[in-house]
């Protein structure tokens, strides 16, 4: 049941309907939510807060730039800070105080296709950001950076590694503090890698899915050993979306044909393979999780799957 819907006039400056835009839309930016209302990022028309009755609260210009492809990164929230990977509109983050909108700190950046995410290590909050480079969240000074080839994936963290990369390969790195340099930071790589979707961190390993053919991959995440590169069976073209883990079990979500449900473990086991008659997408948003309960949208249709039991 909806229980509100709100729609925002466009300013006028939305990128055209043409190129990578046609893959995702304009409704690539997740939202990010609290206790005190919902925060959502359109583009060239701002980001905007709503309280849990649906009446908006703000709303703040981020920059009117555009890159022909669109609009993707999302908001988070740290703090009382929210804050929007607005790269493709002004080459820039703002953070935005969450209650009154107001920019708190802006900082120049000039990759802006994949969501930034915060990490805790050596001690601290940081920012982390394509193509490898660290930001304090709360003032927006850079904290390091590091020189890995990356494209369009967000990085993903676990046990104090960093994994990042594109399709041809993926890089592994300590995350770096104060007084340590880039050059010793590299672990190791490992191929192939994704540029797509983001790889997903689980009790000692990451998993990913290679964008094109259908491979689920496996690594150590501190050596970057391959404990597994295997096809998935049956085959399926693209996978677009980011793989998740719950209760123990990676969920592939392919473009075209259907999921593959995984062991969340280093040895290879499928344990099924799902389909939803009559719906064959695209699909391209990630998957997600609520309690029990298995989130899933395509391109027309929100699905929530949960056991009978």
């Amino acid at each position: 049941q909806i229980i509100w819907q709100k729609a925002m006039k466009a300013n006028g400056h939305e990128h055209a309907f043409t190129s990578h835009l046609k893959n995702h839309g304009y409704a690539t930016n997740t939202p990010t939510v609290d206790d005190t209302g919902v925060y959502v990022f359109y583009g060239a028309s701002g980001a905007a807060k709503y309280d849990h009755k649906g009446e908006l609260i703000w709303q703040r210009s981020c920059g009117t730039g555009s890159n022909g492809s669109g609009s993707t990164a999302s908001p988070l929230l740290h703090g009382d800070l929210v804050i929007v990977p607005s790269i493709s509109e002004s080459f820039a983050f703002h953070a935005l105080d969450k209650s009154t909108g107001e920019i708190k700190w802006k900082a120049k950046h000039y990759i802006g296709f994949p969501s930034p995410i915060i990490i805790n290590a050596r001690g601290r909050d940081q920012l982390l950001v394509v193509p490898g480079i660290a930001y304090d969240p709360t003032n927006g000074s850079e904290l390091w950076k590091i020189k890995v080839p990356s494209y369009c994936a967000s990085p993903a963290y676990g046990d104090g590694i960093i994994c990042i990369g594109k399709s041809e390969e993926m890089t592994g790195f300590r995350a770096g503090g104060p007084g340590i340099t880039a050059a010793n930071q590299v672990l190791w790589t490992a191929k192939p890698g994704t540029s797509s979707g983001t790889p997903v961190y689980y009790k000692g390993h990451f998993y990913w899915a290679v964008d094109n053919g259908g491979i689920a991959v496996c690594v150590d995440a501190k050596t970057g050993e391959i404990k597994y590169k295997q096809r998935l069976e049956p085959r399926v073209h693209r996978h677009y979306a980011s793989p998740i883990v719950a209760d123990g079990k990676l969920y592939y979500v392919s473009q075209f044909r259907g999921a593959h449900v995984l062991a969340a473990s280093p040895d290879f086991k499928v344990i099924a393979y799902n389909t939803i008659e009559g719906d064959e997408g695209p699909w391209i948003a990630s998957p997600s999780v609520s309690k029990n309960r298995l989130l899933l949208r395509s391109r027309t249709t929100l699905y929530c799957i949960e056991a009978s039991n």
